[in-house]
């Protein structure tokens, strides 16, 4: 099986129209960057992890091999991505040996596989986000896997240059999310400006830190921006945990 990773993501986009999560040419390196971002949180191969929106597995790749056999699990509501993942990135054999569970359905409910998770990752999905979703994630993670931790990546409103040490600044100025530097044709939604019901998944969904940690912390969860990596596709890693009363 080739490990040209950007010729796999651009082999599954050709194949099923578009789905290999996101550009061919930053498929290695986000599915690169998720594991490293849950390693620095501390991931062992005997955690049990979910990957939420698991699309064609540019995460699962990574996470399959490094993971004990049966410990990966992956939701997703578009089948086809999986399977495409599974036959050019994983393989017969290596899916056979370690035993991922899925689910194909569109619930968002982190509790339906009836385990705990020790780690949940959401690698571009808060960013498509709203909040009547983003409620539910949350709301089924607090309840289901209260000991785990879940990264999540997001779009923010804004990225005040006050949040960074002055010699980085330079390094994040144009990290901000605008129409601008996201295109004229995509779909822009707010999530502050929208009601907690709001069950949809639209293109472009930016958030205040503010929204995500007042959401949380009514499951009783805390929420950070985890800075140890640069963002990609200036996506900002989030990590939510039960607060320990």
């Amino acid at each position: 099986m080739s490990t040209d990773l950007k010729e796999i993501g651009k082999r599954i986009t050709d194949e099923t129209g578009h789905y290999s999560g996101g550009p061919p040419h930053s498929f290695e390196i986000v599915g690169r960057q998720t594991l490293q971002i849950l390693l620095a949180n501390g991931l062992l191969p005997s955690h049990r992890l979910l990957d939420f929106g698991c699309g064609s597995l540019r995460n699962g790749y990574w996470l399959m091999r490094f993971l004990d056999s049966g410990n990966y699990y992956g939701i997703e509501p578009v089948e086809k991505g999986v399977r495409a993942g599974l036959k050019h990135l994983i393989g017969s054999e290596l899916e056979a040996f370690k035993r991922p569970t899925f689910l194909f359905n569109t619930e968002s409910d982190i509790s339906a596989f009836g385990v705990p998770f020790d780690y949940v990752v959401a690698r571009s999905i808060v960013t498509h986000t709203c909040p009547g979703m983003l409620r539910k994630m949350l709301k089924t993670f607090a309840s289901s896997s209260p000991d785990g931790t879940m990264l999540a990546s997001y779009w923010r409103l804004d990225l005040p240059t006050s949040i960074l040490p002055s010699s980085q600044n330079s390094r994040y100025k144009d990290m901000a999310v605008s129409a601008k530097s996201l295109g004229p044709k995509q779909v822009y939604v707010h999530g502050d400006d929208l009601p907690d019901d709001d069950m949809r998944f639209v293109e472009i969904v930016r958030y205040s830190l503010a929204r995500v940690q007042k959401i949380a912390g009514e499951f009783g969860l805390s929420a950070e921006e985890d800075w140890t990596f640069t963002p990609i596709n200036k996506q900002i890693w989030l990590k939510f945990k039960k607060i320990k009363s």
